[in-house]
């Protein structure tokens, strides 16, 4: 029992990580957009 509840951790603790990273490329891919729309033609 003692190792599944090991395992629950450490989904749990990736699973934060991942939404973590998800966030900063969402806010990464927002800062790419703005700075490539300053290159488009009109």
């Amino acid at each position: 029992m003692h190792s599944i509840q090991d395992m629950v951790l450490v989904l749990s603790k990736n699973g934060e990580e991942t939404k973590e990273s998800t966030k900063n490329l969402a806010t990464a891919n927002e800062q790419l957009a703005a700075l490539v729309s300053q290159f488009k033609l009109v």
